[in-house]
């Protein structure tokens, strides 16, 4: 069992948990070491207010299982987002005491109120390798005085205090541990270390003994800076792990590491006699110094199997003495030219000359159940008697093993004088490949490269991952582990090339089931290649053009396997439709299998909007909209809107037409307003004052109604002559063209107006040629007279009226 550590393991917890759960979530376990058989690790969970150590047993991605409740703490219930930190505490300091033989050494004892002084079981070399604990409460190395194996505190602890006391012992050479202690002014947050910790996870800083948070500071080089001020007075102690050289490894040291396979340029740790220390040596010198065999870094020289039988990579060469191998001794030097080896039965080889053979002999010698000849039909057989071919191979490989590159099987007629048709090796060790086709003309060649294969060309050398087709004249056409098509580009194990220059493709399904058509632009032969979508057809069937999202937003067309697309670019038309040549229609509109509309042209360039037969439509000319109905424009038979479906404004420029087209029928304006009438004598205008004068009108046509009140008329200046009202909106038109009317009648009511005791009637006149009314008072039939100004009895006059006329 191993305690685990790691510089700067801090994460957060993913969830919240109780006092019970085992079994915890963090934001990222991978900060944390990873645990195999009985390893572990402690993990602090701290909300600023609780904190409780546990003991992690096993990690499994971001997932924790725990022992919780140790190092004297008790299970809490946390919340999501509180810390979870790998931090030295005492569990483990105490399990590395454990593991690591004569490294630690821990004292404990408990106070009894009155004893200061306590014997350790060794006598450390300096008080800085002590680290004192009373109650888990660190304690200042001022707080104490080292003697030997006397330890004596400054006070005595109280009655059951627990007091627990580390020391390095003699087997860790160096000052391990780094105190530094300074009093705080109240003004300084910076403080200079004698030593740079080599991480901020190496050191552990108290105030007055108070444990301080790892992000309550922060260490570069030399400075560690506190983010508040301590008090004034104030005793801010940091250690520093320094520790150098480890002079005894446990046995469980060499057991827990990895185990290869040493080659020659690894290197061996040793004992050096000549001066009794621990040195490193390479793997080839220790075994050229023991065994005398040389050999070149990293190289295999001699491989004994588990048989025992020995294979040598290369030459053997014997300086001295005999080769004896099997039971036979070999000749200790060479022999003539011609001499063929020759055994005396008794196990020497000696080189002697052959003579006196004739081919019956060879034929002879030869024809055995494995070889034979033929010399009647000039036959060969290997692995049988009789060949019916020049050279018949049964039961077995034919191996030609090529020196040069190109050699190998040449076939050729009797008229020939080079190779005709080939089987070669192509280029040299794991790059060679097979060729068939002609020796010099390699358009007609057919090339087996590994998983690739070339018609007309060679696969580039390069080319790993899949098994490609290259064919000449068309670019590269490779069929890839994904189901794939390629042109023009392969992939090279770490990234996609092209095979020539210019434009590559590929067609492929992707994992994800989805058929993609992918385009790269046109550059030179082995550049790397980045494919663009250009179109994809997803596992549900729905087709995408330029686009890879399913949506109505992004750039490009979608079109659903349940039967609805979508067009969209960006600043210009989405959807060009075009017929051409004749009339008719460009897009026709079903529902349920019938049609129920059209968009199309007629009179080669007006496009109409059609609903089905006998319904209605529109269509559009160079200035007209005309109503449009089976096929063709109608007249005075379709509606805008009914009378319980209104269209509710209608903006013209122009004028409508109502009830036929001539200038007659056409309505042209339509328009309200207010007007200020005012009063003025016919003769002499005066001046007058008004309560309240106001007017309306509408105008519909060039006819005007205008309706309108005088109160609380009264005069600064009379005036004289018939009372005249002022300020028509429009000039009175006459009724007739050729006859001049002079007024328009129309209604008026007077109050505090002297009238005539003979008058009957009174009316508003609007004279022609003018923007003013009169007003004139009849009997019976026939005209009685004027309103005069002077009708008018005081200032609290009222005229109230309307009356309807032409204007121009």
């Amino acid at each position: 069992m191993a305690v685990k550590f790691t510089n700067n393991a801090a994460t957060t917890l993913a969830a919240g948990i109780n006092s019970s759960v085992t079994s915890i979530s963090v934001t990222d376990g991978s900060v944390f070491p990873a645990l195999t058989g009985s390893d572990h690790f402690y993990v602090t969970f701290d909300d600023t207010t609780n904190r409780e150590i546990v003991k992690v047993t096993a990690r499994s991605g971001n997932t924790l299982t725990v022992v919780r409740g140790q190092d004297n703490t008790t299970a809490q219930a946390f919340n999501s987002g509180d810390k979870a930190e790998l931090r030295v505490v005492a569990a483990l300091l105490e399990d590395i005491t454990t593991e690591v033989t004569s490294t630690l050494s821990v004292d404990t004892f408990t106070g009894d109120g009155t004893t200061t002084a306590f014997t350790l079981s060794q006598a450390p070399s300096s008080e800085d390798n002590l680290i004192v604990f009373i109650e888990g409460a660190y304690q200042n190395p001022g707080d104490f005085v080292l003697s030997g194996t006397t330890l004596t505190l400054d006070e005595a602890p109280v009655v059951d205090r627990n007091i627990i006391v580390y020391h390095v012992k003699g087997a860790v050479s160096g000052n391990n541990l780094n105190q530094d202690s300074f009093t705080a002014d109240g003004n300084t947050a910076a403080f200079t270390l004698s030593i740079a910790p080599i991480h901020e996870n190496n050191t552990q800083v108290f105030i007055d003994g108070v444990y301080q948070q790892k992000n309550s500071y922060s260490v570069s080089g030399t400075t560690l800076t506190l983010d508040a001020n301590p008090s004034n007075g104030a005793t801010v102690e940091v250690m520093t792990f320094t520790q150098t050289d480890v002079n005894t490894l446990p046995a469980s040291f060499v057991s827990g590491l990895t185990e290869v396979t040493a080659v020659g340029a690894d290197h061996f740790m040793i004992f050096d006699a000549t001066d009794s220390a621990l040195k490193k040596s390479l793997v080839s010198d220790v075994l050229e110094s023991a065994t005398s065999i040389s050999t070149s870094a990293d190289a295999t020289a001699i491989t004994i199997d588990s048989s025992e039988n020995v294979t040598f990579t290369n030459n053997v060469t014997i300086n001295s003495g005999q080769l004896t191998a099997g039971g036979l001794a070999y000749p200790t030097s060479d022999g003539t030219n011609g001499q063929v080896l020759t055994t005396d039965g008794a196990g020497t080889l000696s080189f002697s000359t052959i003579s006196g053979y004739t081919d019956s002999d060879v034929e002879t010698y030869l024809n055995t159940s494995e070889i034979y000849t033929d010399a009647t039909n000039n036959r060969l057989g290997i692995g049988t008697s009789s060949p019916s071919q020049k050279l018949q191979v049964e039961d077995g490989n034919i191996y030609i093993r090529g020196v040069t590159e190109g050699e190998g099987l040449l076939i050729q007629d009797s008229t020939a004088s080079t190779g005709t048709y080939s089987i070669t090796r192509e280029g040299s060790g794991s790059t060679g490949y097979l060729k068939f086709g002609t020796p010099t003309d390699e358009t007609h060649s057919f090339v087996f490269d590994g998983g690739n294969v070339g018609i007309g060309v060679s696969p580039p050398s390069s080319a790993q991952l899949f098994d490609y087709l290259f064919v000449s004249g068309i670019g590269v056409a490779g069929i890839s582990t994904e189901g794939g098509l390629y042109n023009n580009a392969y992939y090279n194990g770490t990234a996609y090339k092209r095979t020539n220059t210019g434009y590559a493709s590929r067609i492929y399904m992707a994992s994800d089931s989805s058929l993609l058509y992918e385009q790269a632009s046109s550059n030179s032969a082995e550049t790397d290649v980045t494919f663009n979508t250009a179109l994809k057809i997803d596992s549900s069937g729905n087709l995408l053009v330029g686009k890879t999202a399913l949506d109505n937003s992004t750039v490009g067309i979608r079109m659903n396997s349940t039967g609805d697309a979508s067009f969209v670019k960006d600043g210009s038309r989405a959807l060009v439709l075009n017929r051409k040549t004749s009339d008719g229609d460009i897009a026709i509109f079903l529902k349920d299998n019938s049609t129920v509309g059209s968009i199309g042209v007629d009179f080669s360039d007006n496009l109409f909007i059609s609903g089905k037969s006998d319904h209605a439509g529109l269509m559009f000319s160079n200035i007209e909209m005309y109503p449009y109905k089976n096929g063709t424009f109608v007249d005075a038979t379709l509606d805008i809107g009914a009378s319980s479906g209104r269209w509710r404004n209608l903006y013209l420029s122009g004028g409508a037409y109502l009830g036929g087209t001539s200038a007659a029928n056409k309505l042209d304006d339509y328009e309200e307003g207010t007007w200020r009438p005012t009063v003025a004598g016919a003769t002499s205008a005066g001046s007058y004052v008004y309560g309240e004068n106001a007017g309306v009108y509408t105008k519909i046509g060039n006819q005007v109604t205008c309706s309108f009140y005088i109160l609380q008329l009264g005069a600064n200046v009379e005036g004289s002559g018939a009372l005249i009202i002022n300020n028509l909106p429009f000039t009175v038109a006459s009724i007739t063209a050729g006859t001049v009317l002079d007024y328009y009648t129309g209604n008026v009511t007077f109050e505090n107006f002297d009238i005539h005791t003979n008058a009957v009637n009174l009316a508003s006149h609007a004279i022609a040629g003018t923007t003013h009314i009169t007003f004139f008072e009849t009997k019976d039939a026939s005209l009685d007279g004027t309103v005069v100004t002077t009708d008018r009895v005081d200032g609290n006059a009222d005229i109230i009226g309307q009356i309807t006329y032409r204007t121009t």
